[in-house]
């Protein structure tokens, strides 16, 4: 097997491991001479989350640098192939946090104009005008994502946004309560997301305000690449020392020339104006979320098949979280329904933004 693994890999310029048994037998060149590599455990090197399948997608840093980790199975045996990713600059940085200043001006107009417009669409019963409110509201909530998305660059860049305050969370009633609540503003059927847990199963100490905005991201993401009728599958289970959350979507799946780029923070590639399907870096959120809290994140999906993600958090019950940042904080909250209007503005009716359903 190390024979034809090395005639698989040995030339490839990214580092190259494989695992048996939950052991490493075989390093290609690039792994032998990159720094980090050459003698690390298997558990330094992926996350400790176990699939169905074997074949995933996920990120690592290892050495200070990132990597977009693809795992598959041959021959009982499971290869990692590990990709360098690229990062933004310290100007690129300067420039976003420019961009998000300069649109809190704006944005403030903006809401005025809103609010001001909102009781007198509602008392002059003219439906364009009830409409232009709408449209306006939309606007103002799409702004407020696009911000968010922006802080967020800069909470994956690990600078401080605003404060971390780690709870005690019941992570199924969190859940629980989230899925209603998108489930009420969507219009959705009862069985469009479904949430498999045991009551008081898992418990940890976290950041409130970061797991909703973790969580809202994967329903989200799932909701938006479903099919026209979307079977959302959310699972949470206590396992050893970490808490499992799996959200399972009935969408097309990724294609294998999109997957590397599904954890990249800067890297992938879409248009403008394809608003919908949002900014490109959900999931490098969902991953900083993750490892914020001891855990980490992976993706399963073939291209037909539908997508799976896999998020595990560590449970502490009894001491303080491990930050991985120098400076650990969160970006944005989930204090109410305007919150969830923001994360959703792309896919929420545009009739919910009327008075009738904000107030």
């Amino acid at each position: 097997m190390i024979k034809k693994l090395s005639v698989l890999f040995e030339a490839l310029s990214e580092c190259v491991i494989a695992a048996a048994d939950g052991k490493i037998i075989y390093r290609n060149t690039s792994a032998r001479q990159t720094e980090g590599f050459a003698s690390a455990q298997l558990n330094e090197l992926i996350p400790d989350i176990r699939t169905d399948s074997g074949d995933f997608i996920t990120e690592a840093t290892i050495g200070g640098a990132s990597y977009a980790v693809s795992a598959t199975v041959i021959d009982e045996t499971t290869v990692y192939v590990f990709r360098p990713e690229g990062g933004a600059t310290k100007q690129e940085t300067e420039i976003i946090a420019a961009i998000g200043a300069s649109l809190r001006e704006p944005l403030a107009v903006m809401n005025l104009a809103a609010e001001r417009l909102k009781p007198f669409a509602e008392e002059s019963g003219d439906e364009r005008i009830s409409e232009y409110a709408s449209v306006l509201h939309r606007g103002v909530f799409s702004v407020l994502r696009t911000l968010n998305r922006l802080d967020a660059l800069r909470f994956l860049a690990g600078g401080p946004i605003g404060e971390f305050e780690p709870v005690q969370l019941d992570l199924v009633t969190l859940t629980s309560d989230l899925i209603n609540s998108v489930t009420l503003l969507l219009e959705l059927e009862p069985d469009a997301i479904t949430l498999t847990a045991e009551k008081n199963e898992a418990r940890l100490l976290g950041d409130k305000r970061l797991i909703e905005r973790m969580l809202l991201n994967l329903i989200g993401n799932a909701l938006i690449f479903s099919s026209d009728d979307p079977k959302i599958k959310i699972a949470v289970k206590k396992a050893a020392d970490k808490v499992i959350i799996t959200v399972a979507d009935n969408g097309g799946g990724i294609a294998d020339a999109a997957r590397y780029d599904v954890w990249s923070r800067f890297g992938a590639k879409r248009e403008l104006s394809d608003t919908k399907r949002g900014s490109g870096f959900g999931l490098s959120i969902v991953q900083a979320v993750a490892r914020l809290h001891g855990g980490s994140a992976l993706l399963e999906s073939q291209e037909g098949s539908g997508t799976t993600v896999v998020v595990s958090l560590a449970v502490k019950p009894d001491g303080d979280m491990v930050p991985v940042f120098d400076a650990p904080s969160g970006y944005a909250t989930v204090n109410d329904m305007r919150e969830i209007f923001t994360e959703l503005v792309n896919i929420i009716p545009k009739k919910k933004f009327s008075g009738k359903y904000m107030d």
